[in-house]
């Protein structure tokens, strides 16, 4: 997979920097592995636990931009069935949950029905109006942390679509975006 830093956000850059440094401690357990050197020694040269030499050493550290699992992922499939169903309120969703052996709070629950609502929401704007040229020449070239997740999204779908709008813009055709 290749990655144009220029394109990530600030907070994707970062993740991406963890990623690169996760990769060089990698190569390096790697190294010393293949050297015929035991865990235990790898783990007084390089510093790490134990723990992460032998992840390392079954693959199981390779991931690009990590993701935390919530509370609620195990349930979402049912969630997305119930709301499908209309119920729509937060708290009695969590008390069937809780029925169903969850043990997150209401709270975990009551934030995730306005996500909900909002992203059915942007799909529904989304799919009716095509953004005009200014549009997506604004969106372009604006600050990725300066756009609402409909704009990302928007910005997304460009990309995307038209390879050649950020191949001009990568290669300086286009002005650069502000304050990065």
């Amino acid at each position: 997979m290749t990655i144009n830093p220029a394109l990530l956000t600030a907070a994707e850059r970062l993740q991406y920097e963890g990623y690169l440094h996760r990769e060089d401690t990698n190569t390096a357990i790697l190294a010393l592995s293949k050297g015929g050197i035991a865990i235990k020694e790898i783990v007084r040269r390089t510093g790490h636990s134990r723990g992460l030499v032998r992840r390392v050493l079954r693959g199981e550290r390779n991931d690009v931009f990590r993701t935390r699992e919530t509370s609620l992922e195990p349930y979402l499939p049912w969630l997305d069935q119930q709301w499908a169903a209309g119920h729509h309120n937060s708290a009695k969703l969590w008390r069937s949950m809780q029925s169903q052996g969850f043990r997150g709070s209401l709270r975990v629950v009551t934030e995730w029905a306005p996500r909900r609502r909002r992203a059915e929401k942007i799909d529904a704007e989304t799919l009716h109006r095509v953004p005009s040229a200014r549009t997506i020449a604004r969106l372009m070239t604006m600050a990725r942390n300066d756009l609402s997740k409909a704009e990302t999204v928007t910005v997304a779908a460009v990309e995307t679509g038209v390879p050649l709008l950020v191949e001009a813009y990568v290669d300086g055709l286009l002005p650069a975006r502000r304050s990065q």
